[in-house]
């Protein structure tokens, strides 16, 4: 499965990506992530490790699923994140790209990429992804405004 969640942000790209770019942020904008605390790091990690919940809620089905994720690149306009387990069994892939493009000179649109190959999660991300952009955006907007930057 891979899907993507586009949000409008009124405010410059150089005041999102800082929150975008830190995963411990993401409970407060993206509603699929509801917790993300820093991990330990490993042997191998490129960057900061989180521990993170996921949590996908259809009707009166809900699922969730606990991850270590580590931000594997960092760029100017964005960051990716990817399951990095410390478990020594194979997991299905997990990975999470934000890019942050300019819209002019006070607003920028935020794309999270959300790649996942397993099966089990794919019906209840994809109904939930679908729903979520529009929160993002609020909640995206709101924390940037909240944090003094905008």
């Amino acid at each position: 499965m891979e899907t993507s969640i586009i949000a409008s942000i009124a405010a410059r790209p150089e005041q999102v990506t800082p929150i975008v770019t830190d995963l411990a942020t993401y409970p407060e904008w993206l509603s699929l992530v509801t917790e993300a605390a820093p991990a330990e790091p490993a042997d191998g990690d490129v960057g900061p490790a989180w521990s993170l919940t996921l949590r996908a809620k259809v009707g009166p089905f809900a699922r969730s699923k606990r991850l270590r994720m580590v931000r594997t690149e960092e760029r100017p306009d964005g960051a990716v994140f990817t399951r990095a387990e410390v478990d020594g069994r194979d997991h299905a892939t997990w990975r999470m790209t934000t890019t942050v493009t300019a819209e002019g000179d006070a607003a920028c649109t935020v794309t999270t990429g959300l790649f996942y190959d397993g099966s089990l999660w794919s019906g209840p991300l994809e109904a939930i992804l679908r729903s979520e952009a529009e929160l993002a955006e609020e909640r995206l907007d709101e924390l940037v405004g909240t944090r003094g930057h905008a």
